[in-house]
Parts: structure tokens; C-alpha cells; sequence
């Protein structure tokens, strides 16, 4: 019997309940068939990308238990319109207080996670939809540019750093890793919602989550070594196995841009850090 829908996981066109059909602490994830999110039309097979990543990531992080949990597949449906997985609980990291973000070992431990799940990319690359951020993509890149703009008036040489990072789609992206699918759960980061995993840029995982927690170190200044000390674990860990910082700190300048919108300060601390 389903129970309240109640869920970190809920998005646009996804319903995503509890249920207590296979004992508590389940999560039933529905995927419309149809849908668009920003603008584009969301491919049909999200349900098997979710279930493809899942069963990857579960593989990647062992090493890394101690500090990372992501749900454990049950079932899907025979119809392939749901999955079902275990609820992690835990509290978003966007709505965390600083004092209860998870360590920067466990930082440091995702950002290895990410490094290898680009080196592993070719195994499973084609089984995942390409990604819309190119250099050639008019729509994202108008975007960017526009934004780039607004915050700052010495653009040129960003937006020649952006069109390298964006030129070659070539690794696997978890492609929606962001404090909201980030979870504090005991100790651990739990990770969640991969329906958007896709052939992407080198670095834009990390990138993602490095802005956010540059742009809450400028916002809180009595807590800035905390949101600081996580941005570099994340970095480290990245590095130590063989991701490129380079990479992974332009795309957090192209997030913090393309997201200006909503937070026009973490575009405005990155754009400094790179000027």
C-alpha cells in the first residue's frame, strides 16, 4: 500500500513514493513517459539509465563504503515504468546547517568515485543517452554567454576556457549531482536520482558541487572553512584518481553562470576566481 509522497527524489515529471509492499524504508520511482525538463524532451529509457547506474555505482563505491551509500535496487516493473529501491533517508545537503554537512573524507571519497566512473566510461557508453552541452549547442551556450554577461564585463577569455570544456562529450556524468541529490545519512553521503546520466564533459560532476559549496562559503562567511575544506576534499579525491582539477573548475565557472538566475552570488565568486 502506498504511504504519503514524501521523497528527495521527487522531480518534474517522476513520482516517487514510499511503500511498505516489500518492508519499510522502500522508495517506488515512477517515470513518466513523456516529459520535458529545461526545455528538452526527456528521453524514453530513463528508467534503464537510472537502473544501469545503479547497479555501476554499486560496484564503484565499495572501496568507499565507509564514507558513500547509494539505494539498492529491488525490482523494476515489467513495463519498465517503475523502479523500486531502498529509501535512504538522510537529509539533502541543501538543506543542511553547515555543522551537519558529512566530513571531507567523504567528500574526498565522492570525488574518487566520480574519477572512476569517468575512466570506466567506455564499458557503458553506449548504453546512455549523449548530453546537449557542446560548444555547438545554441540554446545552452546563448544561455551561458547571456548570463556570463550579466555578472561581469571581462567575458573573452572565459568563454574561450568554456568552449574547450565544452568541445568533446566523452565520459560518463551522473548529470544531476547537486546538493539536493546529496544526502547526509549518519555519517555517509548518500547519492541519489541517476535517471539523467549521460555522455558528458570531464569534470562536470565535481564541477556542480564544487560551485555550491563555493558559492555557501561567500554567502556564509562565519562557516566559510567548512563549505571551503569539502571543495578541496572533493578536488583531492578527484585528482588522486586521475581526474583533471582544471576541468572540473571550469565547469564549476560554466554552472555557477548558467545558474545565475537563482544564484547570482556563486556566479559572481567564480567568475572572480578566474578573472
Amino acid at each position: 500500500m502506498m504511504v504519503q509522497a514524501a521523497s528527495q527524489l521527487d522531480s518534474l515529471s517522476n513520482t516517487v513514493r514510499r511503500t511498505n509492499l516489500f518492508g519499510p524504508s522502500v522508495i517506488r520511482k515512477r517515470y513518466s513517459r513523456r516529459g520535458r525538463r529545461n526545455g528538452y524532451r526527456l528521453p524514453l529509457s530513463r528508467v534503464l539509465v537510472e537502473t544501469l547506474l545503479l547497479d555501476w555505482l554499486s560496484k564503484l563505491i565499495v572501496a568507499e563504503r565507509e564514507y558513500l551509500v547509494i539505494p539498492r535496487l529491488i525490482r523494476l516493473d515489467g513495463d519498465q515504468s517503475a523502479l523500486w529501491m531502498t529509501d535512504l533517508g538522510g537529509v539533502p545537503l541543501d538543506q543542511c546547517l553547515a555543522a551537519a554537512l558529512p566530513a571531507p573524507e567523504n567528500f574526498a571519497a565522492m570525488g574518487r568515485v566520480c574519477a572512476r566512473l569517468e575512466q570506466s566510461s567506455g564499458d557503458i557508453m553506449l548504453d546512455v543517452p549523449r548530453d546537449t552541452w557542446t560548444a555547438q549547442d545554441g540554446i545552452r551556450r546563448d544561455v551561458i554567454d547571456r548570463r556570463i554577461r550579466n555578472v561581469t564585463s571581462e567575458q573573452t577569455h572565459l568563454l574561450a576556457e568554456f568552449a574547450e570544456a565544452l568541445s568533446s562529450p566523452s565520459v560518463i556524468c551522473l548529470g544531476d549531482l547537486c546538493f539536493a541529490n546529496l544526502l547526509s545519512c549518519d555519517g555517509r553521503i548518500g547519492m541519489v536520482d541517476f535517471e539523467f546520466a549521460h555522455v558528458g564533459h570531464p569534470g562536470r560532476d565535481v564541477g556542480r558541487v564544487v560551485a555550491q559549496l563555493n558559492a555557501q562559503a561567500a554567502r556564509d562567511s562565519v562557516a566559510s572553512r567548512v563549505f571551503t575544506r569539502r571543495s578541496e576534499a572533493l578536488l583531492t579525491g578527484f585528482a588522486d584518481c586521475g581526474g583533471s582539477i582544471d576541468h572540473a573548475q571550469k565547469w564549476a565557472t560554466i554552472l555557477a553562470c548558467y545558474y545565475s538566475d537563482s544564484d547570482p552570488r556563486g556566479a559572481t565568486v567564480a567568475l572572480q576566481g578566474r578573472s
